[in-house]
């Protein structure tokens, strides 16, 4: 885990995402920017992720942190990586707003 974490916050740092990854086993991702009419949700976008691309995402509003997704950090660093580079690419083709 604490090596999946260092791992995250290094490429999601440098992916110019906006996360929370202190400690334990989860990181929350802000996903606001990706947020629309097409998918105007956290939820719809969790949706999106497990349905096109398997990412098993959960939305933050459960977590009160709504325009976030939980992302589980309690894998190896090559699932944590191989599911950060499905994200990266699920999000990219998005229209985004700043």
């Amino acid at each position: 885990t604490n090596e999946s974490r260092k791992l995250f916050r290094e490429q999601m740092s440098a992916w110019g995402h906006t996360f929370v990854a202190d400690q334990g086993y989860y990181a929350f991702v802000s996903v606001e920017r990706w947020l629309n009419e097409r998918i105007p949700t956290a939820s719809a976008l969790t949706q999106y992720l497990t349905q096109e691309y398997g990412l098993a995402v959960i939305p933050g509003d459960i977590f009160h942190q709504p325009g976030y997704i939980r992302f589980s950090l309690a894998n190896t660093p090559q699932i944590t990586k191989g599911a950060m580079g499905r994200l990266q690419e699920a999000l990219d083709p998005l229209p985004f707003t700043h």
